[in-house]
């Protein structure tokens, strides 16, 4: 018994410093999107946290729980992320160690239930969790599940009113922690039926009574709908749409990556060849587990086989939490997770009790595992194109290139950023600048073109999103530059014929040539001359970048930037002519 406790202490151990490890290389410094709303939203606001925790709704959420845990992190940690993420890598540790308790309990093998919880820390599925505050809604309410289910395994082995109490507890927290939770009603209900021979319905139906409470809160408490859907988005039932969401669901758990990029980084397609393998490989595995498993229970007499129920009903549970996560406009990683966790736990509880002999055992866990971790290293070096990521590293681009460049004194700039689709959700119009600048009537004026901007006032700040580098940059010399700038003499061989990535020809039928430019400061009241036919071209207002090169017009050039350096300058000239020596001034 010592030596068993002495493996599970050092299994925890191990990993505690595997969850510390795995996050705490992601060094984001600065809070977006939705946690920005909110956090604006709790330092401005004057609520108290008993008004904030019971009649709150953000985004038309009632989520209790949460809401108190938010409004005491917000106080505490304030604008700083990095302390928010460690914060949740310690609530996420609390959630391995309770993963890690109940594989033990359903397997009683401490190699197993280490292998599986370390599988659980270092999925796909985790990251969420943990970098954003939002994520912190996502890890309680993923403890709370935990907790239920682990009193689900008391509850089975001693059903006392006591253990029925905690679970019917746990539910309701649980569900005004996520109304998601909602769907584990159909598990609670079976298995306490299962679980009690009297009064079965009258204890099953008690796990109807959070939903039930979950939605008189809503209408009497806040009056909003039972249920509201993703980005405020209503709730529909696309059969086709559900079915497809809960295929993908599916596939994704079993390592095979589909979706869009923007929500899991790198899809099945696009990975190599070594992955894909691994992929078919887990998935294949994972078959064959199931395939054994029934063709065991067939043999078996089912009405008194207990792993069959157990079996049963975590698969019950599985697929009503991936339903919950397919009724909606799109299937995000974080809400995977727990089913994720269920999978793991039913296949931690089926693999040992196969009636195969250990070795084989043994060798279907490797091959379960080793594909699993080499994945999702795999699919790791992509999060960056997965969308809270991306927004992260804006964020973060932009707090660079304005507050810690100019600190409070931003305050007494007038600063204008260039429309972008990227810094809608992320920069929250001005609320980032507000709550970084510590102004709340801090206003930015959002432009369609920062060339348009009269660069005549004083302090004025330009930022400008680089869709190539998916970075924010200070773009602000480079537009108002010198009055006096350089002119810049381009002979005919300087000009360059572009390669198939390109427009080659323009709508007109012209020839397109280019020429990469660096250290010419003027944006505005600029031309080109062609000197040897004395031509002046005029800067175009439509061919503006790489993708409206084809729309240039007759007698016009482009001229954009690439980065803070450089920038492309383009002309088009007909078939039966040839550039002279040309100016740019």
């Amino acid at each position: 018994m010592r030596a068993l406790k002495y493996r599970n202490s050092i299994a925890v151990i191990i990993l505690f410093f595997v969850n510390l490890s795995w996050f705490v290389k992601f060094k984001f410094q600065t809070i977006m999107g939705d946690d920005l709303f909110s956090l604006h939203a709790i330092q401005s606001g004057q609520e108290s946290l008993l008004h904030y925790t019971l009649f709150s709704a953000p985004f038309g959420k009632y989520r209790p729980v949460f809401n108190f845990f938010q409004y005491v992190t917000a106080k505490i940690f304030g604008t700083d992320l990095q302390l928010y993420i460690f914060f949740n890598i310690i609530v996420n540790f609390i959630a391995v160690v309770l993963m890690f308790c109940l594989l033990l309990l359903l397997t009683r093998k401490t190699l197993y239930a280490f292998i599986f919880a370390l599988i659980f820390v270092t999925c796909r599925f985790s990251y969420y969790n943990v970098l954003q505050i939002y994520g912190l809604m996502e890890a309680v309410a993923l403890i709370l599940f935990l907790l239920m289910l682990l009193f689900c395994v008391y509850i089975y082995q001693n059903p006392k009113r006591i253990n029925l109490y905690a679970l019917l507890l746990l539910q309701t927290l649980l569900i005004f922690t996520h109304e998601r939770y909602i769907v584990t009603v159909p598990f609670l209900f079976l298995l306490l039926m299962y679980i009690y021979k009297k009064k079965k319905w009258y204890y099953a139906l008690w796990t109807i009574t959070p939903v039930l409470l979950n939605v008189a809160l809503k209408k009497i408490v806040i009056d909003i709908t039972f249920l509201q859907g993703t980005g405020g988005a209503a709730i529909g039932f696309d059969f086709l749409q559900i079915v497809i969401f809960v295929g993908c669901g599916l596939l994704n758990m079993v390592g095979i990556n589909v979706g869009a990029p923007y929500l899991n980084g790198i899809n099945f397609p696009q990975e190599s060849l070594m992955t894909q393998t691994l992929s078919v490989l887990i998935s294949g595995i994972y078959l064959v587990l199931l395939i054994a498993l029934i063709r065991q229970f067939l043999k078996s007499k089912l009405e008194h086989n207990k792993s069959f129920v157990i079996f049963g009903l975590g698969m019950v549970l599985m697929l009503s939490l991936l339903l919950a996560a397919s009724i909606t406009i799109r299937q995000e990683y974080r809400w995977l997770y727990a089913p994720y966790a269920v999978l793991l736990l039913l296949t931690a509880y089926v693999l040992p009790r196969l009636q195969l002999k250990n070795v084989v055992k043994y060798i279907l866990l490797l091959l379960i595992c080793i594909p699993v971790f080499k994945n999702d290293l795999y699919v790791r070096k992509f999060l960056d194109r997965v969308y809270f990521m991306d927004a992260l590293h804006i964020a973060d681009s932009t707090y660079a290139s304005s507050i810690k460049q100019y600190g409070l004194n931003i305050r007494f700039k007038t600063i204008y950023i260039q429309n972008d689709p990227a810094l809608i959700w992320t920069l929250q119009g001005s609320t980032f600048f507000q709550v970084y600048a510590e102004n709340p009537s801090l206003k930015v004026t959002y432009v369609d073109d920062l060339s348009a901007v009269d660069l005549a006032q004083t302090d004025l700040l330009l930022l400008k999103f680089n869709t190539t580098t998916r970075l924010m940059e200070d773009v602000t010399d480079f537009y108002i530059g010198s009055k006096h700038s350089t002119p810049v003499t381009i002979r005919p061989e300087d000009w360059a014929i572009p390669d198939s990535a390109y427009a080659q020809i323009t709508a007109s039928g012209e020839k397109l040539f280019y020429k990469i430019v660096t250290n010419f400061d003027k944006m505005k009241d600029i031309s080109l001359v062609d000197q040897d036919r004395n031509v002046t071209y005029s800067l175009s207002d439509t061919a503006v970048n790489n993708e409206s090169l084809s729309k240039l017009e007759p007698g016009k050039f482009a001229f954009y930037r690439i980065d803070n350096q450089m920038c492309l300058l383009w002309i088009s000239i007909p078939n039966n002519l040839k550039m002279g020596k040309t100016i740019l001034q």
